[in-house]
């Protein structure tokens, strides 16, 4: 018997999917560690101060949650009058950290990446593992992935992890969409009516705050359900009926923050005159330009170390991946309309907070079409070979592909440990580089000293006019904008500008 290679043997050995889980986990856990420690450097900004001064004044008042609760529902009410529709964003940004204290603002990077991180696992276990039928560390595999690249690739951190005012009307409320969806799919499944009964509750909450959102998000889960229903009348589901709920509390929603008087108010000040047919044309430049500038390098890794993974799990799956093309349609539908709001309002791809989950969004749609992709194509070979031919499937992945995760494990440490090759610039992009830059540098300390300083003078009953100081430093993660008049308001003083 002729002997067999060194690198044909390492191709045939074997890990544990469960090993190969842990180890990407591990990881994920080494890139974001750097970034919830920068957050206690985190300061609030601009829309901050806005949204909080009716609240905190109702909390210094009172140190009743009721009251500040009835203070943000009244502001809700008049902003929903005068500013904008969103009723249930508002609700969300008039409830801010800085309300109960600026030492809670650390906090805003562990509500944004802990909620980022647990809806998209939990997107990817409900529609891998009950609809595709993997396993369970398959599917995490496939998300701690794809939030590996969320993370790192963000076009704009700060404005989607460390500004409050920003990122819970855009991250948070993206993740609470995944979870909308991850409990649809749940629904669809439930056997039982006590189940369906009480997701059909959740649900039905969530469609709500969905619809009241913002517009990006909330497109997209009014497509998600159209096509759902659709789906469920065609094939006629006996969970459609508790489909209808959800469905109806989400169309009313979202009627009622389309016809806000405030978004007429809005328009108005607008330039032009907002045109569907210019933002159509808009959102079809925008997804195939923006699509081509993200698929990189990175992703293509991503893609190349998921396939193995896809290609063994759906080999032992009975799910049979039908209609790949069509799954990719609807993925680019969902895709293109994220563009539709902002270009129909603004002619462009809207604010970077927006700009970021729309990044999310592709990101997490490509890796699902093409686990989809990967895992028809294993179909096709299972049902053309006998049992004979390729043997009983395992839950293993090839050992080079455990490999290769220690290799990215290793490249993600050394890149945390080396960060910069000067003092002055870090040589990577990756957020999770440029924060432990700012450790490392010093800079996110001094912009924090910088703040204390501000609020010793803004604090001081003595003194009714400021002039503060700017800021020495301004992290790539941290600094927003430093529109210090809404800062002096806040803490009621006057503000000298030269």
């Amino acid at each position: 018997m002729q002997k067999q290679s060194l690198w044909g043997r390492l191709l045939k050995l074997r890990v544990s999917e469960k090993t190969a889980c842990i180890l990407l986990g591990a990881a994920l856990a080494v890139l974001v560690a750097p970034l919830l420690w920068l957050g206690r450097y985190d300061v609030p900004c601009y829309d901050d101060f806005n949204f909080a001064l009716d609240i905190t004044a109702a909390w210094k008042d009172t140190h009743s949650l009721l009251a500040v609760l009835g203070a943000a529902f009244a502001q809700v009410a008049r902003l929903y009058r005068v500013a904008q529709g969103t009723f249930s964003g508002l609700l969300l940004m008039s409830l801010g950290p800085l309300t109960f204290g600026e030492g809670w603002y650390a906090l805003v990077p562990w509500i944004m990446l802990s909620a980022l991180c647990a809806g998209t696992a939990f997107f990817f276990c409900t529609l891998f593992e009950k609809v595709f039928g993997v396993s369970r560390p398959a599917a995490l595999i496939a998300a701690f992935l794809t939030l590996m690249l969320q993370i790192e690739l963000v076009p704009d951190a700060a404005q989607s992890f460390y500004w409050y005012n920003g990122s819970v009307y855009y991250t948070f409320m993206y993740a609470l969409s995944l979870a909308l969806y991850g409990l649809l799919i749940r629904l669809v499944l439930a056997r039982t009516s006590a189940r369906r009964g009480a997701l059909t509750a959740v649900c039905t909450l969530l469609a709500v705050v969905q619809g009241g959102g913002n517009f990006v998000s909330g497109l997209v889960s009014a497509l998600v359900l159209a096509g759902l229903l659709a789906g469920l009348a065609l094939k006629k589901h006996p969970a459609l009926r508790w489909m209808l709920l959800p469905a109806a509390a989400f169309a009313a929603s979202f009627a009622a923050c389309l016809l806000a008087p405030g978004n007429n108010a809005r328009l108005d000040n607008y330039a032009w005159q907002p045109d569907a047919l210019l933002a159509l044309r808009l959102a079809l430049r925008f997804m195939f330009s923006e699509a081509s500038r993200w698929l990189g390098l990175p992703v293509l890794l991503v893609m190349a170390l998921l396939a193995p993974v896809c290609w063994h799990a759906a080999r032992r799956s009975r799910f049979s991946f039908p209609l790949p093309g069509l799954v990719w349609i609807g993925s680019a539908a969902l895709y293109g309309a994220m563009y539709c709001p902002s270009a129909y309002t603004e002619l462009s791809f809207g604010p970077k907070r927006m700009y970021d989950i729309i990044f999310y969004g592709f990101i997490l749609l490509w890796m699902v079409d093409w686990c989809y992709l990967v895992g028809w194509l294993a179909a096709r070979d299972r049902r053309s070979r006998t049992e004979q031919d390729v043997g009983v499937p395992t839950k293993t992945v090839p050992v080079l592909y455990s490999v290769c995760i220690a290799g990215v494990f290793a490249l993600m440490a050394l890149m945390v440990g080396n960060t910069h090759l000067s003092d002055q610039e870090p040589v990577y992009s990756f957020t999770s580089l440029e924060a432990v830059f700012s450790l490392r540098s010093g800079e996110a300390a001094a912009y924090h000293a910088a703040f204390q300083r501000r609020l010793e003078l803004l604090k001081d009953p003595a003194v009714e006019q400021v002039r503060l100081e700017e800021y020495p430093t301004r992290p790539a993660l941290l600094y927003v904008d430093d529109r210090q008049q809404e800062m002096a308001r806040y803490y009621g003083k006057e503000l000298i500008q030269d």
